[in-house]
């Protein structure tokens, strides 16, 4: 990257990743928004995740185990799509972390009364979706894999708006501690300024 920022000429750095699609005019409005704001070091946009999500409701009883305090809801061993495994893929306030015994049982844990999201192809998003063989259903949703990043006070960064559904919440432009390099457009001279 600091080898072809040496060789640019323009007034702006823009940086994609090369798994990343960009939509008509991200580089023209980025440039706006700078031109407009002397103030302003780097713009990046909010970035979703090119897969598709299910957001299914999983029906349980919430409870607590001794010396856990997360809220359980039902136990998931297993769940596909078009019978392909992505119990380790779920995600979203409705599932807690893929646990595994010492003989190799892998299950996750549910959160009731909160969505969890599964991935669909974005090619067939109408994939069967089951859950323990029971068909799951709900919308689609875009979920936003970062919309800036934040510093918390132990000095852990974190992305702002991670797996959180596209629901407008992030379309509004803000400032945040720091601008992600999935795609990023920022003045040569502020580049040049922070140095490689």
């Amino acid at each position: 990257v600091n080898l072809g920022v040496r060789h640019a000429s323009g007034d702006l750095v823009a940086l994609l990743n090369d798994d990343a699609l960009a939509r008509p005019g991200w580089l023209a409005r980025a440039g706006e928004v700078l031109e407009r704001d002397p103030g302003i070091a780097a713009v990046t946009p909010k970035i979703l995740y090119r897969t598709p999500f299910r957001a299914v409701g999983i029906d349980a009883e919430a409870w607590q185990a001794d010396g856990d305090a997360r809220e359980l809801g039902r136990r998931i061993a297993r769940a596909t799509v078009a019978g392909r495994d992505v119990l380790g893929q779920l995600c979203g306030p409705g599932i807690h972390r893929l646990e595994i015994d010492e003989g190799g049982d892998r299950w996750r844990w549910s959160r009731p009364g909160h969505p969890v999201y599964v991935p669909v192809p974005p090619d067939a998003p109408d994939a069967e979706v089951r859950i323990d063989g029971e068909p799951a259903v709900g919308p689609l949703v875009r979920l936003i894999n970062k919309a800036g990043s934040w510093l918390a006070l132990d000095g852990i960064l974190g992305d702002a708006g991670d797996r959180e559904p596209d629901d407008g919440r992030f379309d509004q432009p803000f400032e945040h501690f720091a601008a992600s390099g999935t795609a990023l457009v920022v003045r040569a001279e502020t580049w040049a300024r922070v140095g490689e």
